[in-house]
């Protein structure tokens, strides 16, 4: 018997025109994915006890020198690198929360998919931190079957006195039916089940699943910090209007194949950093250039306008915190100024957005034009999560602008994983069954996939071309 699909995979009935929306009335695409938003915030708003429960549980351990251990991997590792930069920047026991991102914090800037496979490599970076019986883990996957993060979960069991948390965004039921033995149906876990139903953008869960996840977690981590009504207010009076010059702006910077760069100051970087790092596997992009790298290219790239000095200066500016790495490639990515150089010798057509947070308002500055995004009464913590929220649907509807997908279908993923691998497999079967009426067998897909990936060309569709090879043949 064939198991369901996850609801995050799902297609949403909403926006299957969506990619025609963001070419064809950019207003009314950014209204729509504002209302998806919307509707996930609400979701969460209904689990406020269960949130008021992981609070309390956190604080228990903290109030008593244990750790919270914050584990991701892919967007909801760069999720929980967010929330330590948060903590560290506001709160007096820094290291008392501590993010745990699959791969190391290479994965914010360069995609390590790859590491969601493999549970070992989640015991092996507890192992480094020193999990104790003091600690705390909350672990964190949109779909809820992240390999790594279940291995996290059941090693922390054996750890902590603390029951290990575990927030995800699908049906408990629907887990238990891929994977009967899925930590949802055993004891010893306390679960926060997130579901918002899928995704604007089929399968992203760096869209409404890892909003709901950051909102909950922000409610949990800050309440002094954050205040959750108040930033629902502001987000929903948000006038998107104001981003239509951006998009297009970028659109267009793009198919004139000139690289863009955003500038933007170390406190804020994250949010910012995380979308274009997302931007990559999602569709496809050229990865950010590494230093060490024989023909880097530059496609896009993120600076950190307040600092010099080179890559050990900018890491330790936008983490707030030394680095963790697994190696040396890490510094291959200065994102300081004085990188600007370097990428100049890449690709001469450059276009620069400037990010700059001033006492009361957001100003992003690109090419002679100026958005002012009045801030009124908003903390850092807020503005960031704002930020993260803003870069990723101005970026949803920019590649959408550009075709690299078709309606709410993700044509453009890198298959980097077993997730991704399925995603673009499932993808070309949906699009054959509509052309031809035909149902295909997915392990003919499967293989056909395992003879072209190696082939993929950055910016090229692999379901397309997927799609393609199976017709002629």
């Amino acid at each position: 018997m064939a198991h369901s699909s996850l609801i995050t995979e799902g297609s949403h009935p909403k926006t299957t025109a969506l990619s025609h929306l963001a070419q064809a009335d950019l207003l009314q695409a950014y209204a729509l994915l504002a209302e998806l938003d919307h509707t996930a915030l609400d979701r969460v708003s209904e689990q406020a006890e269960k949130i008021k429960q992981l609070q309390a549980a956190c604080f228990h351990v903290m109030d008593r020198g244990g750790r919270v251990m914050l584990v991701g991997c892919g967007a909801s590792g760069r999720i929980a690198a967010q929330i330590e930069h948060d903590w560290r920047f506001t709160q007096p026991n820094q290291d008392a929360l501590i993010s745990v991102l699959a791969g190391g914090d290479i994965s914010l800037i360069e995609s390590v998919e790859a590491c969601e496979d493999r549970p070992e490599y989640a015991v092996a970076q507890l192992e480094a931190l020193a999990l104790s019986a003091a600690d705390i883990v909350i672990a964190l996957s949109a779909g809820g079957e992240s390999p790594f993060i279940l291995g996290a979960l059941r090693y922390a069991q054996t750890i902590t006195q603390a029951e290990p948390w575990f927030l995800y965004c699908n049906p408990d039921a629907l887990l238990l039916e891929r994977h009967a033995e899925h930590p949802v149906g055993q004891a010893g876990f306390a679960l926060l089940n997130l579901t918002v139903g899928p995704m604007a953008l089929m399968g992203s869960t760096r869209m409404q699943a890892t909003t709901a996840l950051t909102f909950a977690l922000m409610e949990a981590l800050f309440p002094l910090g954050f205040d959750g009504k108040r930033w629902r207010a502001f987000y929903e009076k948000l006038d998107w209007s104001l981003f239509l010059p951006l998009t297009e702006w970028e659109a267009a910077c793009h198919q004139r194949q000139e690289a863009v760069v955003y500038e933007v100051e170390a406190a804020l970087a994250m949010p910012v950093l995380a979308d274009m790092t997302e931007r990559s596997p999602t569709f496809n992009l050229p990865a950010f250039p590494n230093q060490q790298d024989a023909a880097p290219i530059l496609f896009q790239y993120v600076l950190l306008s307040d600092v010099v000095g080179g890559q050990q200066f900018a890491w330790e500016a936008l983490l707030s915190r030394p680095v963790r790495a697994f190696s040396n490639r890490i510094y291959g990515f200065d994102l300081s100024m004085d990188a600007l150089d370097f990428l100049k010798k890449i690709q001469p057509k450059i276009q620069m957005l400037r990010i700059i947070q001033k006492t009361s308002f957001l100003e992003m500055s690109f090419s002679g034009q100026k958005i002012a995004l009045d801030l009124p009464d908003l903390s850092l913590l807020e503005i960031a999560f704002l930020l993260r929220l803003i870069c990723v649907n101005h970026s949803t509807l920019m590649m959408g602008r550009l075709g690299y997908y078709h309606g709410n279908l993700m044509t453009n993923l890198k298959p980097s994983n077993a997730k991704l691998v399925d995603r673009a497999i499932r993808f070309v079967l949906f699009l054959y069954e509509q052309e031809a009426g035909v149902v295909l067998d997915y392990n003919v897909v499967a293989k056909k996939l395992s003879e072209i990936l190696p082939g993929l060309k950055p910016q090229e569709s692999i379901v397309f071309r997927l799609l393609s090879e199976i017709k002629t043949a």
